[in-house]
């Protein structure tokens, strides 16, 4: 974990890192796993040292590989859908970035992220119990290698209230990923770097496979949720 904080003068024009999570240590319960997990948690041994989420920016660490935060499904005999969470309630990732680490225009994250098979969906959410956002980055992700996954604070959906653009964790209690399976196959997902950056040009960090997915195909994902949901309730109560 980079401290957070230690990082946050730099240079007109730079892009610095702010907080980052590598996982080279069990973070404890600051990141849960919630959901149809077989396997879930910190998984030693097993993380990214493929990607650098952190290049380009000053500070960060070198992606070592040394651990990361599993969240899998086991082979299925009989398809039946399933969804899991991983939820982050880390202090330096919550809160205001315009107070904690004053004088950047924008902010963002990014985090490192394997599947060997290519998720059914895969959306970050923010929330505070009454207000809820969602940002799809499915898009992002290419099976079988660790990705680097951009999240900027544009293009959310959700409410019932607006979305805070001016500072956006500010008010806000979780951070959370959610992914389901694609299939009846056993699946191997991994969360790794996740790290939040400081731009003081505003320029947003948007390199290095920024693809974000519209969001016309996260409110269908969503709907399938929905009736997943339902599904189960109706197959509780019969």
């Amino acid at each position: 974990m980079v401290a957070a904080g230690l990082l946050a003068q730099s240079a007109l024009g730079a892009i610095v890192v702010l907080d980052q999570e590598t996982f080279d240590a069990n973070p404890g319960g600051t990141y849960s796993a919630s959901g149809d997990f077989d396997t879930s948690g910190f998984a030693a041994g097993t993380g990214n040292s493929s990607v650098d989420v952190d290049a380009g920016a000053s500070g960060g660490a070198s992606s070592s590989g040394a651990g990361s935060f599993q969240g899998s499904f086991d082979a299925q005999g009989i398809p039946a859908p399933e969804t899991g969470t991983l939820t982050i309630t880390d202090p330096g990732f919550l809160g205001s970035y315009a107070t904690a680490y004053p004088g950047y225009v924008t902010y963002y994250w990014r985090f490192a992220f394997y599947a060997d098979v290519l998720p059914a969906d895969l959306i970050m959410s923010i929330g505070n119990g009454t207000d809820t956002f969602l940002y799809s980055v499915l898009g992002q992700i290419t099976a079988g290698q660790w990705n680097n996954v951009y999240v900027p604070f544009t293009g959310w959906i959700g409410g019932p209230g607006a979305f805070p653009s001016g500072d956006p964790i500010a008010g806000m209690n979780t951070i959370a990923l959610t992914w389901s399976r694609n299939g009846t196959g056993a699946q191997q997902y991994y969360f790794d770097d996740f790290t939040l950056f400081g731009d003081d040009a505003g320029g947003g960090g948007g390199g290095g496979g920024a693809v974000p997915e519209p969001n016309t195909l996260l409110l269908l994902s969503l709907a399938g949720v929905g009736l997943v949901a339902m599904r189960k309730q109706l197959q509780k109560r019969g």
